[in-house]
């Protein structure tokens, strides 16, 4: 959990005083990601045209496999109200109640090779958690979405 900070409160909170905290949209967790993953390489073929006399292809394939996640940074924005009635807002940051965790991916991926060494590729993918990022509260919370990576290899050969 975060501390709440007490710089705004009206009232003066105690230790185990109850308080309304209603959370933002703009929330975020940052996450370090070692991802583990098979490709399943199901179309492969020369295209019938050159660039610059270079040999050119199209890969097609499919991704599956899992990562693990080590939470760097989170913040969230919140909406406090005591018990008399006064609310504010603050950021909340610092939670010490955030696990690492296991999750799975899937995607589909493409490729076009330029050459022998250069390839351009894009993969849309699903994730979601396996095992809840909160520990020692009795709620549990897992991180899932869709995303695309894309990018530039080259191979040394």
């Amino acid at each position: 959990m975060a501390q709440i900070p007490g710089d705004f409160y009206t009232s003066n909170p105690m230790v185990g005083s109850r308080v309304v905290v209603e959370g933002d949209e703009d929330n975020f967790v940052q996450h370090l990601r070692i991802p583990m993953a098979l490709q399943y390489d199901f179309y492969s073929r020369k295209l019938p045209w050159r660039l610059q006399q270079k040999n050119m292809g199209l890969k097609l394939y499919t991704l599956v496999g899992g990562y693990w996640a080590i939470p760097t940074k989170q913040q969230m924005k919140v909406e406090i109200y005591e018990p008399d009635g006064h609310d504010f807002y603050t950021t909340l940051t610092h939670f010490q109640n955030t696990k690492s965790h296991f999750g799975f991916n899937a995607g589909l991926g493409a490729e076009i090779r330029y050459g022998r060494h250069w390839q351009v590729f894009g993969e849309p993918y699903y994730q979601a958690g396996i095992t809840s990022m909160v520990q020692n509260l009795p709620l549990r919370t897992f991180v899932d979405g869709f995303g695309c990576r894309f990018g530039v290899k080259f191979q040394l050969k």
